[in-house]
């Protein structure tokens, strides 16, 4: 999935997870200086969520 922004990505998560009965959490709100430094960190939180997202629905069918 590809965002415009941070801030995108950061919402579409937020209210996929609200649509799910939970949120994720926020780990920093500090921007990396360095551009490639900020989409690593953005990709470690979606990558992190996703899988939270996916164990949630794991447990949900047991």
């Amino acid at each position: 999935m590809c965002f415009e922004t941070l801030e995108a990505a950061k919402q579409f998560y937020i209210d996929y997870g609200k649509s799910f009965g939970f949120s994720p959490v926020i780990r920093s709100s500090e921007k990396s200086v360095s551009r490639s430094d900020e989409v690593s960190s953005a990709l470690g939180f979606i990558e992190i969520e996703e899988a939270k997202i996916r164990m949630w629905m794991e447990l949900r069918k047991k």
